[in-house]
């Protein structure tokens, strides 16, 4: 019989994660994935000694627990991190690139903003507190405590970057908690930007991360192949879950491996994969958090990669790339500056964009043909960096339903996840929908989900010896 302590539900980074911390822990792991390979949206490829990413670009150092992975898996030769400018990150408004930091003085120093914006960071914190609720979007609360403009030109572009989302649906607390918390902490958003740099500054407040853009050389993949490697013979490719059901001890997952059906028991079970095909296995899951997980939206991307020679490329290249504003409807949200922030996965002479586009408000490019998009943000492109000759390389990735959106209903499918959890012990519901949208984060909410595993089988292993 196929009896494990754990099965794994989805081989992205967080099932992934999550299956090698449970079997270094000394459990017997399965992890079930629907496709040929794992990774996700994870894709690196190199050609002609340039690598290419198309889903996750880099990960941002937001936990001690992306240390440890590193170190576990032994590749810290392998890991690339960008350099001390990689956090500037530049408006693009009528063609020009304005930098702005998520600091009062950047704010107030930047031309982009008007004196009555710049006003209201003076005025905030008389503002009285905002209510502790999911239902506050980020439009709103961006525009009464800063201001129109800067929403229009700042959290706009950077909610875009991030989800790919609409600032009229995504819930502050859910897709900004930190900035959130902030407010929350000394009843104002500016003080606490400034308090907060204050205290990390003086080495009063110790971030679990540094906050620093780290990649490997080999690309993002590496990371998801290394894993795949110390899971050998742990991992049921070409196979989707069709059915879920409860044991006696524990629970029953039915797949489909490439036609053929297949039974798989565990004391527990961890679904990562997306809310929406998790709601497919409805003979399992109550009505309510059916509707409830149907209920996550997600944006669709386009990921294009774009390579010049260097001496084409006439404008300074300078930090992370460039955000657009939404008014000037360019035909991309986001151009990462991938060869400056890690020269290392590059042949030298060569100038590398990453660039992405689509998102809630803009699912109809998925529908355009692959040339058309490539023309459009070429000639973008050349328009904004001064770029004079034609593209040396140029690839696309269509990703349909790929990040998921954080609004205003985070609270309910939240506590709905809970209460189903706390009724169906050794069941768990993880992913990039819940804790945390990056791949940092993904790492960090996988490596505490494995702890808590682990302590369950563990209990569970006490009270049957007893």
């Amino acid at each position: 019989m196929n009896y494990y302590d754990t099965l794994v539900l989805g081989g992205g980074i967080s099932g992934l994660v999550t299956a090698y911390k449970l079997n270094r822990a000394g459990n017997n792991v399965l992890l079930v994935e629907k496709n040929l390979n794992c990774g996700g949206s994870i894709e690196s490829f190199n050609v002609e000694g340039n690598i290419y990413e198309y889903g996750a670009h880099s990960i941002i150092h937001v936990s001690s627990a992306i240390n440890s992975l590193i170190e576990e898996l032994n590749i810290e030769d392998s890991v690339l991190i960008a350099g001390e400018n990689s956090y500037k990150k530049f408006i693009l408004k009528d063609n020009s690139l304005y930098y702005v930091f998520l600091h009062p003085d950047s704010i107030l120093n930047s031309p982009i903003f008007s004196f009555k914006t710049k006003l209201k960071f003076f005025v905030e914190k008389f503002l009285p507190r905002s209510k502790d609720d999911y239902s506050i979007t980020v439009e709103s609360y961006i525009k009464k405590r800063l201001g129109n403009e800067f929403l229009r030109y700042f959290m706009e572009p950077a909610a875009s970057e991030v989800y790919a989302g609409d600032v009229s649906r995504l819930s502050i607390k859910a897709a900004y908690p930190k900035i959130y918390a902030l407010e929350k902490e000394y009843g104002s958003l500016v003080t606490g930007m400034k308090e907060s740099l204050k205290k990390i500054n003086s080495g009063e407040l110790k971030p679990s991360g540094s906050g620093k853009l780290i990649s490997f050389k080999d690309g993002m993949s590496f990371l998801t192949k290394t894993l795949v490697r110390k899971l050998d013979g742990k991992i049921q490719n070409l196979s989707e879950v069709i059915d879920i059901s409860k044991t006696q001890n524990g629970y029953c997952v039915t797949v489909n491996n490439a036609g053929e059906t297949k039974v798989f028991y565990a004391k527990s079970v961890i679904s990562t994969i997306q809310a929406y095909k998790l709601a497919e296995v409805n003979s399992f899951l109550p009505a309510g958090l059916v509707k409830t997980l149907n209920g996550i939206n997600y944006a669709s991307i386009v990921a294009v990669n774009l390579s010049f020679k260097k001496n084409d490329v006439r404008r300074l290249l300078e930090g992370y790339g460039i955000l657009t504003i939404a008014a000037e409807k360019k035909p991309f949200r986001t151009v990462i500056y991938s060869s400056e922030l890690f020269p290392d996965k590059y042949n030298p002479g060569t100038t590398v964009f990453t660039i992405y586009s689509g998102g809630i408000n803009n699912p109809e490019i998925l529908e355009l043909d692959e040339e058309e998009i490539f023309e459009s943000f070429i000639l973008e492109l050349k328009n904004i960096m001064g770029i004079k000759g034609d593209p040396l390389f140029k690839g696309i990735r269509k990703m349909k339903r790929a990040l998921p959106q954080y609004e205003t209903g985070y609270g309910e499918m939240d506590k709905s996840i809970i209460n189903f959890e706390n009724l169906n012990p050794g069941f768990y519901i993880a992913g990039n929908f819940r804790g945390g949208i990056s791949t940092g984060d993904s790492i960090k909410n996988a490596t505490e989900s494995a702890i808590k595993i682990d302590k369950y089988l563990k209990d569970l292993k006490f009270n049957e010896s007893n």
